[in-house]
């Protein structure tokens, strides 16, 4: 049996009220297999579109046609590594990060979209997917 993603998303709050438009989405996959990453994602929404973002163990790398001038433009990126806005796209750009537990990217992740009093990150507990009867 594959793994089940784990997936959540929460408002955020500002002045202790819910910001409309305004959510925090976190995805969670244990790799199958020993060795290979558990897949994350960590994602700043604001009216349905990815602001910041983090991405990692997935096997597929991210190629910036965006960020004219920067660093990274043009180039291919691999896991992990952090989406940012930059002036010529919203969305598109990433810059590598030094691999890391997915509880240190959460805390660079939230340290990035500049969120406060955050619950540490913890993944599930157990790899179980389905209930043994």
């Amino acid at each position: 049996h594959w793994p089940k993603p784990h997936i959540l998303r929460n408002s955020l709050l500002m002045n202790n009220a819910s910001v409309e438009g305004l959510f925090v989405d976190c995805y969670f996959k244990r790799s199958p297999n020993a060795g290979i990453s558990d897949k994350v994602s960590f994602s700043l929404i604001c009216n349905d579109q990815r602001i910041i973002g983090i991405d990692d163990g997935k096997t597929s790398a991210h190629r910036n046609h965006v960020g004219i001038g920067l660093p990274y433009h043009m180039q291919v990126i691999n896991h992990p590594h952090l989406h940012i806005p930059v002036p010529d796209g919203i969305s598109g750009y990433a810059a590598p990060l030094e691999p890391a537990p997915a509880a240190q990217l959460w805390t660079r992740f939230l340290s990035e979209c500049n969120i406060k009093h955050a619950p540490d990150f913890e993944t599930p507990e157990s790899a179980q997917t389905e209930l043994l009867l």
